[in-house]
């Protein structure tokens, strides 16, 4: 099964395509957000009660309703908590990672496979690693992940770009 098909399970077109496109006017974000900020306390009052769900709501059944400032800056707050959420995310699974790397990798145990008895990998290790390998160490496990990461996002690319 192709990364397409699986995106597209997951993902019905069809639905997401009926929505329209959220236009945020002419304002750039940095304006948008001074001018809620220098509002009344009213005003203030009301940005907070904002809620994103609801607005997604509106646009989603009123194809002609056009977002206020107050809900602007709450989309922008609930797009900015989501990278703030990301990012932390990101550094706790680099740590994690780099943790096991580092206990793996001390352990007294040979991290090795043994490729002898299999030819059909051995011929494989030769094709990626362009040497003759009787084994794969730990390192070469790495950089054998670090390929198909690469891999998978080129696939992706590949298709993104013919559609």
């Amino acid at each position: 099964m192709k990364l397409k098909d699986i995106f597209n399970n997951i993902y019905s077109i069809e639905k997401i395509s009926n929505y329209k496109k959220v236009s945020f006017g002419e304002k750039d974000k940095a304006s948008v957000v001074k001018e809620v900020s220098k509002e009344s306390s009213i005003k203030n009052q009301q940005k907070e009660n904002v809620n994103f769900d609801d607005v997604v709501f509106r646009i989603r059944n009123d194809m002609n309703y056009k977002i206020n400032e107050s809900e602007q800056v709450a989309i922008f707050d609930f797009f900015n908590d989501l990278k703030r959420e990301a990012k932390e995310t990101l550094v706790t699974v680099k740590s994690y990672k780099e943790k096991l790397i580092n206990d793996v990798k001390s352990s007294k145990t040979q991290h090795t496979l043994d490729l002898k008895k299999k030819p059909e990998l051995l011929k494989y290790a030769k094709e990626i690693f362009q040497e003759e390998k009787d084994s794969i160490s730990l390192d070469d496990y790495f950089t054998l992940l670090e390929l198909k990461k690469q891999l998978e996002v080129d696939e992706f690319l590949t298709y993104s770009e013919e559609d």
